[in-house]
């Protein structure tokens, strides 16, 4: 039977008094195994709802349930750390409009300090910013922590909508923040990114989002040394200019190894994607390292500047039977001293198709 929160002290509406997240906090502590309800209503918090250490913790509401953060608080709304098997399930959260303008905390954080944060899912959720000054926090954070035996691991966000206003969608950081899944979302990144995998945070798989950013950022979708991530079946967006999905490799290799991490990004798989209206559709940009073993393979990329952009192809790099309609560039290779496969893509009213290689180019 699920707990209904009007029955342990919460309270609806906005009033000082209320400290709706330390009732919630207080009733959680110790417990797992158990179904929190939220009945439709607005609800203020001026303090986070902490589940910590517990296991099999379900909160889920209506459609028309609200959680806000009130006024100047400036931390998520539900705060999950060190936690397994938990659910957040059918809630709306939202930015307090005044305190939007000051702090951009998550609004959900997963996150490991004491033990491990893992196989949590946030389904049919929506979130939505408001009156945002730019900030690189993400709506959802997912927080591995550098320096620390523990992991955010196989973490699962589905079927929810993000809106975010100067606000990335969905922050996945730090060296043990691996395996989370993102699967079947929209996503609005106006002024950043949709979703940032960086700083070796492995194995992510972005898969069957619709994802629209704008009004510039980085990427829709950004990889940033991080392996062995999947990106496939996702409609990309670039509206205003924004670029695809980039792989900026901004860490130098230094930094990188010492974290305990590889150089650049390796195997990554990039297949079945549209990708729409961007400066580049599929940017493969190597500052500091060299990446290894990426498969870009079955995209259709249109009405971008450049379609598929390599600053210097890794070893290992494969682009083939990408379908390159209606971009000033289909495919733009800089630098071509390293081993690539360009093979049986296709090409439909470019001004150019391809500079830099030809589309049966092998340096195996």
């Amino acid at each position: 039977m699920a707990i209904n929160v009007l029955d342990i002290g919460v309270i609806q509406g906005n009033l000082d008094y209320i400290d709706n997240g330390s009732v919630l906090t207080s009733y959680l502590h110790g417990k797992s195994n158990i179904t929190i309800y939220i009945p439709s209503g607005y609800y203020y918090f001026k303090t986070p709802i902490i589940i910590n250490g517990s296991t099999n913790i379900k909160i889920y509401g209506d459609k028309t349930t609200y959680l806000l953060n009130y006024k100047n608080l400036n931390q998520p709304i539900i705060y999950i750390s060190n936690a397994t098997g938990n659910t957040i399930d059918t809630l709306n959260f939202m930015t307090d409009f005044i305190q939007d303008k000051y702090a951009a905390a998550p609004l959900v954080m997963l996150i490991s300090t004491d033990g491990d944060c893992k196989t949590n899912t946030i389904n049919n959720c929506n979130f939505y910013a408001q009156n945002t000054t730019a900030s690189n926090n993400a709506l959802i954070l997912l927080d591995g922590l550098l320096n620390t035996k523990h992991a955010t691991t196989n973490n699962t966000i589905t079927n929810c909508k993000l809106y975010g206003n100067n606000r990335i969608g969905v922050g996945i950081s730090n060296c043990r923040a691996k395996y989370t899944t993102i699967k079947n979302c929209y996503i609005i990144g106006t002024g950043l990114e949709c979703i940032t995998v960086d700083n070796i945070s492995d194995n992510a798989t972005i898969q069957n989002n619709t994802l629209l950013s704008s009004q510039g950022g980085c990427g829709t979708i950004s990889i940033d040394n991080s392996d062995y991530c999947t990106i496939q079946y996702n409609t990309i967006d670039g509206d205003e200019g924004q670029n695809g999905i980039i792989t900026p490799n901004e860490y130098t290799e230094e930094y990188i190894t010492s974290q305990g991490g590889t150089s650049g990004n390796q195997f990554l798989i990039i297949d079945n994607n549209i990708i729409k209206n961007c400066t580049i559709g599929i940017a493969i940009k190597v500052y500091n390292t060299v990446s290894f073993g990426l498969e870009i393979k079955y995209n259709t990329v249109s009405n971008s500047t450049t379609g598929i952009y390599v600053q210097k192809p890794s070893n290992g790099i494969v682009i083939e039977n990408n379908g390159l309609n209606y971009n000033v560039v289909g495919i733009n290779i800089e630098d071509v001293s390293l081993q690539f496969s360009v093979d049986s893509n296709t090409f439909n009213s470019n001004q150019t198709d391809m500079i830099g290689c030809t589309n049966n180019d092998h340096t195996y």
